[in-house]
């Protein structure tokens, strides 16, 4: 294939990063390269609707290295949205908790193992939140049935 296209999707990929689908299309081999294929791949967030966020999430570059793994950790923070029932929220968890499980692989570093914690503590949280959302959104729709079944019974003995 052209090495001015991506191998992933062929898409033209003028940069390290192909636009259209988020994978690598050059290699990154060192730890500066992996996190400046980061940059790029994060800098691509900002642009898409939030469909295509959560398919460049999904699928998207995902660093080797264990620094790039955290950097990768850290760049989903603003993603994590708790208590808002958006799509993008979910899939940044969902790509926090894959990189912590790779760093869990890979890292035996004391930084390594710091941010395994803080990045699972974080997804704890956002679940929690998550769940007290649904929660409260159940008990809103059984409110609204109650008041419908009220106003039916109300309505029937006249």
């Amino acid at each position: 294939m052209d090495p001015a296209r991506c191998v992933q999707c062929g898409a033209h990929v003028p940069e390290r990063i192909c636009a259209y689908c988020g994978t690598l299309a050059r290699p990154a081999s060192g730890v500066a390269a992996q996190l400046e294929a980061l940059t790029e791949f994060h800098a691509l967030l900002p642009q898409a609707d939030p469909a295509r966020q959560k398919q460049l999430l999904t699928t998207g570059y995902f660093p080797s290295h264990w620094q790039a793994l955290v950097e990768a950790g850290l760049q989903c923070y603003p993603l994590l949205r708790d208590g808002e029932a958006d799509g993008v929220s979910q899939v940044a968890a969902n790509r926090l908790e894959a990189i912590a499980m790779r760093l869990r692989i890979q890292g035996n570093t004391p930084e390594a193992q710091r941010a395994i914690a803080e990045f699972e503590a974080r997804v704890k949280r956002f679940q929690r939140a998550e769940s007290r959302l649904t929660v409260i959104a159940v008990g809103v729709l059984l409110a609204l049935v109650g008041l419908v079944i009220w106003g039916v019974v109300a309505f029937l003995r006249r």
